[in-house]
């Protein structure tokens, strides 16, 4: 049989003693300590929730203003590309009547010029007429009726072919 002896029966009463004691004193403040923690780890969880989903939304309004961003600098992009080629247009269209302006103010200029030679030949003409003439006839009539005869004569063939021959 078992035989039962003081010594156990003394650790068996200290036993529950003390597991009294540490249930009224140490059991409720730990269990209370396990509580606790558990609610922060609980917290924690939801806060790190909430974190990520702020993180996601942030990355997202991130992610629109950069989309934003490069839409607006492609059009500065667009509106300067348009500005330079406007710009190109213009310049090039000031450039062609710049040019038709200096090719019709040269050609009125040869055309001035043609018409100074052409007075100048006349009057070239004229004055060696006269002395050939001069020299023909050998008897000069005054000065004005040669000029009005070969006037006259250089009119007549200039009428007659559209022009001096020159």
């Amino acid at each position: 049989m078992v035989d039962i002896n003081w010594t156990l029966v003394a650790q068996i009463f200290n036993f529950l003693i003390l597991f009294a004691v540490v249930a009224i004193f140490a059991y409720k403040p730990i269990v209370r300590v396990m509580d606790e923690r558990q609610r922060l780890i609980a917290e924690s969880m939801e806060n790190a929730e909430t974190v990520r989903l702020a993180a996601q939304k942030a990355k997202a309004e991130y992610e629109s203003h950069m989309a934003e961003a490069r839409a607006e600098a492609q059009a500065i992009i667009d509106k300067a590309k348009k500005a330079a080629n406007d710009a190109y247009e213009q310049m090039l269209a000031e450039a062609r009547a710049e040019q038709e302006q200096i090719f019709k103010a040269a050609k009125e200029q040869i055309e001035r010029e043609k018409v100074n030679a052409l007075l100048a030949v006349r009057s070239e003409v004229v004055a060696l007429s006269m002395q050939l003439a001069g020299k023909v006839v050998k008897k000069k009539i005054d000065e004005e009726t040669d000029r009005k005869l070969i006037n006259e004569f250089l009119d007549e063939i200039t009428s007659k072919s559209g022009g001096l021959p020159c």
